[in-house]
């Protein structure tokens, strides 16, 4: 656990008498409180305020605030290491799961596979592949790559293809990748089995958004 949660400082109340032009937003900058407490605090229905109206604001010090911030930065803080960890944990136990299942299913023999420090699957090609047999292989969205691998666009130039008229046009499917290369997916997107929706998408989908840019229509 981050430990206790900071509560923000209530203030001391105290009366002030509005001056003019201020609202109750103004009043609640002014003294480091809210427009929601000084409302509660004098039995406010409405936002309407007038000048020379005396309030009961609850006013916190400038000091009093800095500390509350100050506080409330490091348990947020720590808090998002904590979830940051868990999730860690909890992807590295699936990735695990996943790399086992993988080698089972036989692609031990074109692919070593290894944990990231943040929980997400590591391959290292044994034999040379296209970019959408690594896609294809482990069931990944088009551009799935080179979202979890930044450098894959200075690394590999945009290959080349031919439609079913024969019609070139470019495509990271076709791009090869040696021996020894590495790649990062991620762990929640691996998988040895490509879903029906998978399959549509490549088999169908891609393809006919190829051919409609390749032969607009327009």
């Amino acid at each position: 656990m981050p430990g206790t949660e900071p509560i923000r400082p209530t203030g001391t109340p105290t009366k002030i008498t509005i001056g003019q032009g201020e609202s109750l937003s103004v009043l609640a900058a002014k003294y480091n409180t809210t427009i929601d407490m000084i409302k509660k605090a004098n039995n406010l229905t409405s936002d309407n305020v007038r000048e020379g109206q005396v309030l009961t604001v609850n006013v916190v010090t400038d000091k009093e605030l800095k500390e509350y911030e100050k506080l409330r930065a490091q348990y947020d803080a720590k808090v998002k290491e904590e979830k940051e960890k868990a999730e860690i944990e909890q992807r590295t136990e699936k990735a695990q799961q996943l790399i086992e299942k993988a080698k089972k299913d036989g692609y031990g023999k074109e692919y070593d596979f290894s944990i990231n420090d943040n929980g997400h699957i590591i391959i290292t090609l044994k034999t040379e592949k296209q970019l959408g047999e690594i896609r294809e292989d482990f069931g990944l969205k088009e551009g799935a790559l080179r979202k979890t691998n930044p450098s894959i666009e200075q690394k590999y130039k945009i290959a080349e293809a031919r439609d079913h008229n024969g019609e070139k046009f470019e495509t990271w499917d076709n791009v090869k990748a040696s021996v020894g290369h590495t790649f990062v997916i991620d762990t929640n997107e691996f998988s040895t089995e490509r879903t029906w929706a998978q399959a549509w998408q490549d088999e169908v989908v891609t393809p006919v958004k190829n051919w409609w840019h390749k032969h607009k229509p327009w």
